[in-house]
């Protein structure tokens, strides 16, 4: 029965043994490094935006402006706003640039 326990072990130290080629590069590749460091942020992320929204929702701010305050947060949800905004602002501007220089002129604005 002890050389049979014996002969397992060693199959198993042999089997989970590291290889030459993990003991030259390291046991840790930067893939597992770069992994857990997205899972780190996304935790301190997350954690950092729950925390936020109940600090914002015990300080009294109203629940329109909470609602706003969040989707700003939200990258993927604010980006697009952001983005869509911006666009309107400059072509609001070019309307009115367009409507002084043609009221300047006495042209219509039809």
């Amino acid at each position: 029965m002890a050389v049979k326990a014996k002969l397992a072990s060693s199959l198993m130290d042999r089997k989970y043994a590291p290889t030459s080629l993990q003991t030259e590069e390291g046991l840790v590749t930067w893939t597992e490094i770069a992994g857990g460091l997205v899972v780190l942020a996304m935790l301190t992320a997350g954690l950092g935006f729950i925390l936020s929204a109940f600090l914002l929702a015990t300080v009294g701010v109203g629940q329109l402006e909470l609602r706003a305050i969040l989707l700003f947060k939200n990258w993927w949800a604010s980006g697009p706003l952001i983005l869509l905004v911006a666009v309107l602002a400059l072509r609001r501007r070019q309307w009115l640039r367009l409507r002084r220089r043609q009221t300047a002129s006495g042209e219509s604005l039809l």
